[in-house]
């Protein structure tokens, strides 16, 4: 069985032209994104980086936009969070 590798994807929807990005942790990329891809709107996909450090675990999956957000108040806690400063 091949070693696993982490890959950050970015994928624009078809329709929408929506860009988002996921990390997925996998053996063979093109069964996942074609599994990925199931179910859902009409997508491109491309790889952006391979090898990606283990500290970018905890997006693995999870979608992400690559839109900056309009509103640039985070949670409004300096005291509790780095982002707020």
């Amino acid at each position: 069985m091949a070693e696993k590798k982490r890959y950050l994807i970015e994928i624009t929807y078809s329709e929408s032209k929506d860009v988002e990005e996921i990390v997925l942790e996998t053996d063979d990329l093109a069964w996942s994104m074609n599994q990925y891809q199931r179910n859902r709107q009409p997508l491109t996909w491309e790889m952006k980086e391979e090898n990606l450090p283990l500290s970018l675990s905890h997006k693995m999956g999870k979608p992400y936009s690559t839109k900056e957000s309009e509103d640039t108040t985070c949670c409004g806690l300096p005291e509790l969070c780095s982002c707020c400063d």
